[in-house]
């Protein structure tokens, strides 16, 4: 993603439509979603207006979203009232990536026995697509595109892993730590990140569980490397 592309989008926009069905539901999912992918930066703003607008609903749902991801930390209520995603410190950033490295690398490890071949084959096109809009110009749909894929990709892997405490565990670090994913991709910065998921890929062809989880650990403690040492974590934004 090189060429900035100068039409205007906003994170809000391709969030879906809902339905008229379990509303309250389908936009506390959808929002959810949008966290753990890395749709929001840290320290954005979120709001409900704009956010029902791109849903195509009122406010009151949105809110009641809202309120449930305020209670869990994935957002946060400002002293203004306002919410915005919430901004992590070195430190904790550091604690959580640990954590992170150790449940999913260890998640994916166990996920290893139970490969299929349809499974390989989903996770292929998933690294292919990713591969794909990568070349596209840069702007910010295309990076929520990859964000979607890359959050994919993992989560197919590690949901086969037969393990729904794990799961649980790991989908409430992705809604801490999801949103730095989105400064991976700032047009600054030249994380190559399809060169990890193939090497992740390799390990699972293989079906090597050593490999697997040594091929995850180094995919994840490289973008927390990356983050880290690039100084990206300054370019949190002002709530």
């Amino acid at each position: 993603m090189n060429a900035r592309s100068q039409s205007v989008h906003t994170p809000f926009e391709g969030m879906g439509v809902v339905s008229k069905l379990s509303l309250p539901e389908q936009v506390y999912a959808s929002l959810r979603e949008g966290v753990m992918s890395g749709r929001f930066a840290p320290g954005q703003r979120v709001p409900l207006r704009a956010i029902a607008t791109a849903m195509g609903t009122s406010t009151m749902p949105v809110r009641e979203a809202v309120n449930r991801l305020v209670a869990t930390g994935a957002l946060e209520l400002l002293p203004n009232r306002r919410v915005s995603v919430p901004k992590l410190s070195e430190d904790r950033y550091k604690d959580l990536t640990k954590a992170k490295v150790l449940i999913e690398s260890a998640a994916a490890e166990a996920s290893v026995p139970f490969l299929t071949n349809e499974i390989l084959e989903r996770l292929t096109t998933l690294h292919v697509q990713m591969c794909e809009v990568t070349s596209l110009p840069h702007n910010v749909a295309n990076v929520q595109k990859y964000l979607k894929l890359n959050k994919d990709f993992h989560f197919t892997i590690y949901s086969i892993s037969d393990s729904s405490a794990l799961m649980n565990v790991i989908e409430s670090l992705w809604l801490q730590v999801g949103p730095y994913f989105n400064l991976l991709h700032s047009e600054t910065t030249g994380w190559r990140g399809n060169d990890r998921h193939e090497e992740i890929l390799r390990a699972l062809v293989a079906r090597d569980p050593r490999w697997v989880k040594a091929a995850v650990r180094a995919d994840l403690e490289g973008a927390a490397d990356y983050i880290l040492d690039n100084g990206l974590l300054s370019q949190q934004l002002v709530g």
